[in-house]
C-alpha cells in the first residue's frame, strides 16, 4: 500500500497510523488529500480536509463499495395471432447485476386505430390498463372487443413491464411492446342434443339439427348461418326448412340457437354442414354425422305369463296371456304425439294336442288372450302364440314348430314367443 502511495501521491507525506475523525480538520492538506482511513467522498473547505464518511480504519489505502446496479428486463410474447375475446401470454426475462430479486409489474392497455411502424407505440390507447399482474408470466384471459374510453373497436393491446430489486433500483427504460388484434372468427358448434329425432332418425321420418353460434367481438345478429345437407348416396330429398324459433331449445350461454328439419330418403351417413360468417366475412363450418338407419322390426318384450323355454305351464282357471313390443315406429302401447307413429299388430293364434293351429285374435289393439282351461279336456297340451308385425312386410322364415322365431337370426328380438300350457 506505500508504494501504491508513492506513485500516486509522490509529494505528500504518509500518514500509515493516522485516525481521521469525522469533521475533523486537517490543516496543510493542499487541494486535496487521500486520507489513509476508507471513506466514501473527501470535500476541500478553505485549506482544510473534512472526512464526511468514514467506514472502516485501513492501514493506507480506501475502500470504496460497489453501486448497485439497475436490472435489465424483456418481455417474451407467445408468438400466437391475438383476436378480440381472446386470451394472450407474456413472460418476463430478467438479469439483475447483483442477482437481487425484482418485482414485476406488469400493465395491458386496449388500443385502437392501425398498427403502428414503431412496435413501441400503438396509436390510440386507454390511460388505464384494462388488465394487470405481477410475476414472471402475464396472463390476459381476455382481450375486450372495445376499448373502454372511447368504444372503439380493440385493433391492439400495449404491454408495459416495470421492475424494481430489493434495493430499490428500477429497470430503465420500461419495457413496452404493442402488439395488433385482429378480428375474432364466429363460434359456431353443434350442442350435445344437436340431432332431435322422435322417430329414432328412421328412413323417411323428419329429423332436426340445432347448432349454436356467437361471436366474441360481435354479436350473434351479425352472424350468417349457412345450411347444407349431403345425402349418403345421390337420391332426392326435399330440401331443409327452419325450425321455427319457438321450437329451438335454449342455447348455451352467451350464444344463440337454430335449426332446420328435413326428411332422410334411404339410410346410411347423412352430412350436416353449417358455414358461420360474421361482419368481418371470417367463416368458420362445422360438419355433423346423421347415422340414419331402417325401419327396425318389432321386438315382442314382457311376456306374462313369464316364458320358460321347454317346459309346461298348467293352467287351473282362466288366465291372460299378454307381451309388449318395442319398436321405433310402431310400438305398444301406441305412440302418442304425431301421426307417423302407428300400432304394432298382433296374431294370435291356439293349437291343442295335434289338431290345427287357428287363428283366434288378430288385431292392432289387443295385446293379450284370454284363455280358459275348462274349453279342453283335462290334460290336454296347448300351444299358446303371438306373432307380431310392423308396417315394414317380412317373412318369418322360421318353421311352424319352433316356438320362437326373430327375422334377424341371434339378434335376441323375436317376432314369435309361444307358451305351452296343460289345461287343468
Amino acid at each position: 500500500m506505500d508504494l501504491a502511495h508513492e506513485r500516486l501521491y509522490p509529494d505528500e507525506p504518509r500518514f500509515p497510523d493516522m485516525r481521521v475523525a469525522i469533521g475533523a480538520d486537517v490543516p496543510g492538506a493542499g487541494d486535496m488529500i487521500r486520507a489513509v482511513t476508507t471513506g466514501r467522498l473527501v470535500a476541500l473547505r478553505d485549506g482544510h480536509v473534512r472526512l464526511i464518511g468514514v467506514i472502516a480504519m485501513l492501514s493506507g489505502c480506501f475502500y470504496v463499495p460497489s453501486v448497485n446496479q439497475r436490472p435489465g428486463l424483456e418481455i417474451r410474447s407467445n408468438g400466437a395471432t391475438l383476436v378480440r375475446g381472446g386470451s394472450a401470454t407474456f413472460e418476463a426475462v430478467v438479469v439483475d447485476p447483483e442477482a437481487d430479486a425484482v418485482d414485476l409489474q406488469w400493465r395491458a392497455y386496449l388500443c385502437k386505430g392501425p398498427a403502428p411502424v414503431d412496435p413501441s407505440e400503438f396509436g390510440d390507447c386507454d390511460q388505464e390498463p384494462f388488465f394487470d399482474g405481477i410475476g414472471a408470466e402475464f396472463e390476459i384471459p381476455y382481450i375486450e372487443p372495445k376499448t373502454r374510453e372511447s368504444d372503439a373497436v380493440t385493433t391492439g393491446i400495449r404491454v408495459t413491464l416495470d421492475g424494481q430489486d430489493d434495493r430499490g433500483a428500477s429497470a430503465k427504460p420500461a419495457q413496452r411492446i404493442a402488439i395488433a388484434v385482429e378480428n375474432a372468427p364466429p363460434e359456431v358448434r353443434f350442442p350435445p342434443d344437436a340431432i332431435e329425432s322422435k322417430f329414432g332418425q328412421t328412413v323417411d321420418t323428419p329429423l332436426r339439427a340445432f347448432v349454436a353460434y356467437g361471436d366474441v367481438d360481435d354479436t350473434p345478429e351479425n352472424v350468417t348461418l349457412t345450411w347444407e345437407v349431403f345425402a349418403p348416396t345421390e337420391v332426392p330429398f326435399d330440401p331443409p326448412t327452419p325450425v321455427p324459433p319457438e321450437q329451438v331449445p335454449s342455447p348455451p350461454e352467451g350464444l344463440a340457437q337454430e335449426g332446420i328439419e328435413f326428411t332422410p330418403t334411404v339410410e346410411g351417413n347423412w352430412q350436416v354442414r353449417v358455414t358461420a360468417t360474421d361482419a368481418a366475412q371470417a367463416v368458420v363450418s362445422v360438419t355433423n354425422i346423421v347415422v340414419v338407419v331402417a325401419d327396425g322390426a318389432p321386438c315382442l318384450t314382457a311376456e306374462m305369463p313369464t316364458i320358460f323355454e321347454g317346459s309346461t305351464l298348467p293352467v287351473f282357471e282362466p288366465t291372460l296371456f299378454s307381451s309388449s313390443v318395442t319398436d321405433n315406429l310402431d310400438a305398444w302401447p301406441a305412440a302418442t304425439g304425431d301421426d307417423l307413429f302407428g300400432s304394432a299388430l298382433f296374431t294370435w293364434s291356439v293349437k291343442a294336442g295335434a289338431g290345427p293351429r287357428d287363428i283366434v285374435v288378430e288385431s292392432q289393439e289387443q295385446n293379450s288372450y284370454a284363455f280358459d282351461p275348462t274349453a279342453y279336456s283335462v290334460g290336454t297340451i296347448v300351444e299358446i302364440r303371438v306373432e307380431i308385425e310392423d308396417r315394414v312386410e317380412r317373412t318369418l322364415a322360421c318353421p311352424d314348430t319352433d316356438a320362437a322365431c326373430a327375422v334377424v337370426t341371434g339378434s335376441g328380438c323375436f317376432q314369435r314367443r309361444t307358451w305351452r300350457v296343460e289345461a287343468r
